[in-house]
């Protein structure tokens, strides 16, 4: 089917309102004098987890426990170079 310039009627041929269609099949076994029985309710989802923590946790069990004092760095120091390594020179 060509575009018809925007219009969505032609899409609702295509879908059936399943949501509707439950309702009226409620509605009318409620009209009859049937008893409506509903379904389970699902059950509660699992608690969602922050995927940061677990990832920190799984890496700090890991580890091996740092002793006292033994797990800070010493900064780096710096390297001395010879005094002619410092000076830059005019190459000709």
């Amino acid at each position: 089917m060509p575009w018809d310039g925007g219009t969505r009627d032609h899409f609702r041929d295509d879908y059936e309102d399943e949501y509707r269609k439950k309702v009226l099949e409620v509605v009318q076994q409620k009209v009859a004098g049937e008893e409506v029985v509903v379904a389970a309710a699902p059950p509660p989802r699992a608690q969602a987890i922050d995927i940061m923590e677990a990832v920190k946790a799984s890496l700090a069990a890991r580890r091996p426990p740092a002793a006292a004092g033994a797990g800070a760095r010493k900064p780096a120091q710096a390297k001395s170079r010879p005094a002619a390594a410092r000076k830059f020179t005019r190459v000709k």
